[in-house]
């Protein structure tokens, strides 16, 4: 072989290799379908551009189109940078060119791949925003003190330092805080404006969807904010409930929400609250001390005028809009653990740590349901109603059942969990949280397809506690915030 053509031959090779890598970074990388949503509220560092601001914070990278006076989508999600470890942020001008600082480490986010790459070189920050001391003066929002000391005093007498008080050399001043988000202000008027964003804290026991708009909530964290998050994700628009604060709504466990009687219905580990729509006000509390079997209470569904109510010791049927509190079935369920309800025509599906059963609310009948595989055997986590099928997650993994022809087919995907195995399904898939990650089952497909969710792909948390599917997104609540995985893609699928 002569010179001319080994040297072809080689050029080939490496065309091909790039192409492969190129292609390769391309299948393997999910950032593009999935986006993290957690506590953004502390703030590290803000950088801006003509049209946009970035904010590092502890839970990733937020941006805010301050033309358009919106949030846009954050830029999380992204397996090749640990989020919660940036400490500086710019970006140039024009927009097109962003760059983080983790404690050791430059990285550089490439626009088309949606991905981040180390880089050795330090690129000039923008010259026109400059960090500053905050003002004497300044107007507060409603509710609030300023200091210039710099921090915000709100009305319970908490103290929000200003991590990064920003100018951005355009006639603002772009606020960061410390455990209270994002404010801007006009350095004319010098009028702070809050901009909340995010999930008030991490954790997501539930998704509640409500028409469209979700409502979350979880464990209170160690410190900081708790309580219930509302979520709009066609307007990317948050809202918040904090407990805690006044007496009427304390500081404790959120498990599940409902509507029962015109009013949102809230169980936590200190019972139930009735909220008013309009206002979010506690119109009424009902704990053990009024008739429930246990404080805390698991599940929540509404029949009619009536209000099923699972807890962790036993279940009640709430009547007359919460006048009477009965116990369901006292010398049977007496020490059950309720873990979930599912309404289907006029029977109540149950999930319990003693299986699952099955109340005709017409005769009021209850029938234990056992599958000839004695898959649900042991306890039974979730139900989940899909078209004519009923799916079942178990210890083993997943059951589905055909209501017409009354057949079971299960599907094994062992867990250790003693307490939360969420589980969502469609006509292609059910998804089944895992020890560590959500596994998606695509039972039409032969042989049948599983599929494993993790945060090596960009979920913000392989702890999976909640499931809500919402068309070609799937909606996954953890110990850490909540993911939005678009899991029609092929990339992923095949």
């Amino acid at each position: 072989m002569n010179n001319k053509s080994f040297r072809h031959n080689i050029e080939i090779t490496v065309f091909l290799l790039i192409i492969f890598s190129f292609k390769s970074s391309q299948a393997l990388s999910l950032s593009e379908f999935i986006i993290n949503y957690s506590n953004f509220s502390y703030v590290k560092d803000i950088s801006t551009t003509l049209s946009n601001i970035y904010i590092a914070t502890s839970g990733g990278i937020i941006r805010y189109d301050h033309i358009e006076e919106k949030w846009l989508e954050p830029l999380t999600g992204n397996p090749d940078l640990d989020e919660s470890n940036i400490q500086y942020i710019w970006s140039n001008q024009f927009d097109n060119k962003l760059y983080v600082k983790t404690v050791d480490q430059f990285y550089e986010y490439d626009n088309f791949l949606n991905r981040w790459y180390r880089i050795q070189e330090i690129a000039e920050k923008n010259l026109n925003e400059k960090h500053i001391d905050p003002p004497q003066i300044m107007f507060a929002p409603p509710g609030h003190i300023y200091s210039s000391s710099g921090f915000l005093i709100d009305k319970y007498n908490r103290n929000f330092p200003f991590s990064v008080f920003l100018d951005d050399g355009s006639g603002n001043f772009w606020i960061g805080m410390w455990g209270n988000g994002i404010a801007r202000a006009n350095i004319s008027s010098t009028v702070i404006e809050l901009l909340p964003y995010g999930l008030l804290q991490n954790s997501v026991t539930f998704i509640y969807n409500d028409d469209g708009y979700l409502w979350m909530g979880g464990d209170p964290p160690f410190n900081g904010k708790s309580g219930l998050t509302f979520f709009d994700p066609d307007n990317n628009y948050f809202e918040y409930l904090e407990n805690g604060l006044e007496s009427d709504f304390p500081l404790v466990n959120i498990n599940c929400m409902g509507s029962y009687d015109d009013f949102y219905v809230v169980g936590t580990s200190e019972g139930i609250y009735f909220l008013d729509p309009d206002n979010l006000s506690v119109e009424q509390h009902i704990n053990h001390r009024r008739g429930l079997p246990d404080r805390n209470v698991n599940t929540l569904q509404t029949v009619g005028d009536s209000l099923f109510v699972g807890t962790e010791m036993g279940m009640a049927i709430i009547t007359s809009a919460g006048e009477d509190v009965k116990y369901f079935r006292p010398d049977q369920f007496l020490t059950t653990r309720f873990y979930d309800f599912e309404l289907v025509d006029s029977s109540l599906w149950i999930a319990s740590s003693a299986g699952a059963f099955r109340l005709n609310l017409n005769s009021n009948k209850l029938q234990r349901f056992q599958d000839p595989e004695l898959f649900l055997f042991g306890e039974v986590f979730d139900i989940e109603r899909e078209s004519g099928y009923l799916w079942f997650s178990a210890r083993e993994g997943a059951l589905r059942l055909d209501m017409a022809a009354s057949e079971t087919k299960s599907f094994q995907s062992a867990s250790s969990s003693f307490r939360k195995r969420p589980i969502a399904a469609n006509s292609q898939f059910t998804a089944i949280a895992s020890d560590n990650s959500l596994t998606f089952i695509f039972f039409n497909k032969s042989p049948i397809l599983y599929k494993e969710l993790t945060t090596d792909d960009g979920l913000v948390s392989n702890n999976i506690l909640s499931l809500e599917l919402d068309g070609d997104f799937i909606w996954i609540g953890t110990d850490l915030g909540l993911s939005r995985f678009e899991w029609k893609n092929q990339i992923w699928i095949e």
